[in-house]
């Protein structure tokens, strides 16, 4: 592996790690060493131990979803994965093929009341949501969710996805 290549996996890894996922043991030739990838040790990879999440999830919202709200712009395209208790979110400008706003953390679902807490974000508006809890009602209507309501910066979002198939 190229030293360039060896960087965005171990990049890759690190955030998987943050997001609580742990590396699968693989040959010692996959990984660059003894139980690790690329010279890091197993047990750095895996990050702290993270206590049991109070709720359970967000397990009935599970899967890919694309914001169609009506006037979103036509030029951006959103993506939000959810699985379980963890979230992300992409918004990319679709001509440049460049990301405009990203984040992630953990999430929770209770009837139709979603909290979600940002944990990680790339620079933008979003950063002054970073650790504070966001509490959005939800309305699901077969394959397609609103999220509502006012967060913490005091924007009030109305926003429609669509589950990718």
């Amino acid at each position: 592996m190229n030293r360039r290549h060896r960087f965005l996996t171990a990049v890759v890894v690190l955030l998987l790690a943050t997001a609580g996922c742990k590396p699968r043991s693989a040959p010692e030739s996959a990984t660059g060493g003894p139980g690790g990838l690329n010279g890091f040790p197993a047990a750095a990879l895996a990050g702290p131990p993270k206590a049991a999440p109070a709720a359970a999830g967000a397990a009935g919202l599970d899967g890919a979803w694309e914001n169609v709200t009506p006037g979103f712009n036509p030029n951006l395209r959103q993506i939000k994965h959810i699985n379980g208790n963890q979230f992300t979110w992409v918004i990319w400008d679709r001509t440049r093929r460049t990301a405009v706003l990203l984040s992630g953390g953990t999430c929770s679902l209770q009837g139709n009341v979603y909290k979600e807490v940002i944990e990680y974000c790339g620079a933008g508006i979003q950063e002054q949501l970073l650790g504070r809890e966001q509490v959005l009602t939800v309305e699901s209507n077969g394959d397609r969710v609103t999220f509502s309501g006012v967060l913490t910066s005091g924007v009030r979002i109305n926003e429609t996805y669509q589950r990718m198939r």
